[in-house]
């Protein structure tokens, strides 16, 4: 978590500013819109419940995820990550995060 939120105060000016979540089958599409009508912002894991979720982690080789290195850490020392829309819907209420 620590090289994470160095990480992010990098690449992000107000990175004081996002919560960190570690337990990805914690998040679910109603505390994401919680957290959307509080004004939070957060980094979180996802684990893929819906298809269109589990179809946002394959829509790439893994030769292309690899191509966007995050880091300067090479190997199992760096992070990857690939901006992508995720949409979550819930009692009729729809938000798309990245």
């Amino acid at each position: 978590m620590d090289r994470l939120r160095r990480l992010l105060k990098h690449c992000v000016p107000a990175a004081d500013d996002i919560m960190l979540i570690g337990d990805r089958a914690n998040l679910n599409a109603e505390l994401v819109l919680a957290y959307q009508a509080k004004g939070l912002r957060y980094l979180a894991g996802r684990q893929p419940r819906t298809r269109a979720h589990q179809d946002c982690l394959v829509c790439d080789p893994e030769r292309a995820f690899r191509q966007h290195l995050r880091t300067a850490d090479q190997g199992a020392a760096g992070y990857w990550g690939r901006l992508c829309p995720v949409t979550f819907e819930h009692h009729g209420r729809t938000v798309t995060h990245q």
